[in-house]
């Protein structure tokens, strides 16, 4: 599912009502035609898991949405359980959980006077070595997925490599429990260990040129999410919530890239479990407690918050993203209707929503 800390609760919820319809998800069963694509976005639908149903949602800069995208394109459907998008230069991947497959779309641009076309093709399925597939890397010509293999067994989860020009995997690298996201710094790949159905604590580096871990990075339980920016590392540590009987603190750490040493640290209140980060021009911003904070990255011990969810109908933020100097947000609502986007203005101010499909969890912007 889309975050370990809620992902019992919420694989109960949707193993128990997967094979709930309504006349929404009626909807699913018609497969429109692919739309001309120039700029936008796609939006993942994580869909119920075990029933096979999630998909791509395109949006145009104007936020009208086509969905089934992916379907219309191939005439297939996604899989079971969209986790994640990548893009990488002319390669789109959708990293599908529970199926374990790796989708690669290749597109090209074709441009008409003053219009620019996207065209694409699916040219990719990538199954073999991989099993629970979560997120996805670049480095020196290779793709690394992390992926949790047998969630139930705390020894098996690793990170795949895959050769970009023939999308096969090359070898696999044996890592701690639960490897999350992933992000790529100068020949190193840094992978966050969430701790998939436990709770991990570690960032795991790897090097590129040898494939090796070569470095571990202690951190606070849960690291959730990561961002770079200036040879700086920011990890986002949620913490054990208290429903787990053993609550943590969460923190936010600056980490050196170089020296992996923890340059600067801000921990949290008691009984405050911050998720998503995102970057964007020397700010961080991060979602708590119903609201998105602001902060800069040379001192964030302060943050003021900027967005209230409650004030704009937000149910259950299951997604977060920055994107063309927009902050995007995803609602899963109850988990079995139609979830919602919500697009805000970096200033906080709310400019404009769209229905997606079930779960909306990712937004990749496609300029």
């Amino acid at each position: 599912m889309n975050r370990n800390f809620k992902l019992l609760g919420v694989a109960l919820l949707s193993l128990s009502l997967q094979f709930c319809t309504s006349d929404d998800n009626d909807r699913d069963d018609i497969t429109p035609p692919a739309p001309e694509v120039e700029k936008g976005f796609f939006v993942l639908n994580e869909g119920n898991i075990g029933a096979n149903n999630a998909s791509l949602t395109y949006l145009d800069e104007n936020f009208e949405p086509s969905h089934f995208f992916y379907k219309s394109l191939t005439g297939n459907d996604l899989g079971d359980t969209g986790q994640s998008l990548a893009k990488n230069d002319d390669h789109i991947y959708i990293i599908m959980n529970h199926s374990s497959n790796v989708e690669v779309l290749h597109f090209d641009d074709d441009a008409e006077g003053d219009t620019q076309h996207i065209n694409f093709t699916h040219q990719a399925s990538i199954t073999e070595n991989i099993l629970n597939p979560r997120y996805i890397a670049f480095e020196n010509n290779k793709g690394y997925i992390t992926n949790w293999g047998d969630p139930t067994n705390p020894d098996d989860d690793f990170v795949a490599v895959i050769d970009l020009n023939t999308h096969a995997v090359l070898s696999t690298i044996s890592v701690a429990e639960g490897p999350e996201t992933i992000l790529s710094e100068d020949g190193k790949i840094f992978v966050a260990h969430q701790g998939g159905y436990g709770y991990g604590n570690t960032i795991s580096v790897i090097d590129t040129d040898t494939d090796t871990v070569v470095g571990t990075i202690a951190v606070g339980d849960v690291p959730s999410a990561m961002v770079e920016e200036n040879d700086k590392l920011y990890v986002l540590c949620s913490g054990k919530a208290a429903w787990t009987g053993d609550e943590t603190m969460a923190g936010l750490y600056k980490i050196n890239v170089d020296t992996y040493e923890v340059e600067a640290q801000k921990d949290f209140a008691e009984g405050e479990h911050p998720r998503f980060l995102e970057e964007e021009s020397d700010k961080l911003y991060y979602t708590l407690n119903g609201s998105v904070y602001e902060t800069i990255q040379t001192d964030f011990t302060t943050a003021t918050p900027i967005i209230d969810f409650a004030t704009d109908g937000v149910m259950s933020i299951y997604g977060f993203a920055l994107e063309e100097d927009q902050i995007f947000i995803t609602d899963a609502k109850d988990y079995i209707s139609l979830g919602e986007l919500f697009i805000y203005n970096l200033d906080g101010s709310l400019k404009q929503t769209v229905e997606t499909q079930l779960l909306p969890n990712s937004v990749l912007d496609l300029d």
